[in-house]
């Protein structure tokens, strides 16, 4: 039986659980691992899962807050004048969001947590047609037939 090390993050008052799975040191030459706290070895790949499904879960609560909105935002690797572009909006909104100055409407953390999920699996149509709406193409298009 392998081991496992728990994994937990709070987000407005909300706590995320998951266990993921420890490496033993033989297998540390072919991954790019992350030593936690206990010196224990753990595969960033298996933190990244564990963040897609918190983003997962923020989406299908609906989820909101200024650490939820943060947290989407950063996982969906958008920073905060390329998010302010995609919405339309002042950079220092997205700031106010952010810091909890500011409530966050619900369509705006709708299309927030949206695109952290999407990029949970591994998708990025919203963040297209966001752009086209903006007047600004897509950087990459995914033209896959299958």
């Amino acid at each position: 039986m392998s081991k496992t090390h728990e994994v937990t993050v709070t987000l407005d008052g909300v706590t995320f659980r998951g266990r993921v799975p420890l490496l033993t040191r033989k297998d540390l030459p072919e991954l790019t691992d992350i030593i936690d706290e206990h010196g224990d070895l753990i595969d960033g790949r298996d933190l990244e899962r564990f963040d897609a499904k918190t983003a997962r879960r923020i989406r299908a609560l609906a989820l909101r807050g200024p650490e939820t909105f943060n947290f989407c935002r950063r996982f969906a690797g958008l920073g905060v004048q390329q998010l302010a572009d995609l919405l339309d909006v002042d950079r220092r909104t997205v700031s106010r969001w952010e810091h909890g100055d500011v409530e966050i409407p619900k369509p705006v953390m709708a299309v927030v947590a949206f695109l952290a999920d999407e990029h949970s699996r591994g998708k990025s149509r919203l963040i297209d047609q966001l752009s086209l709406a903006n007047g600004r193409p897509p950087k990459e298009i995914n033209v896959d037939a299958a």
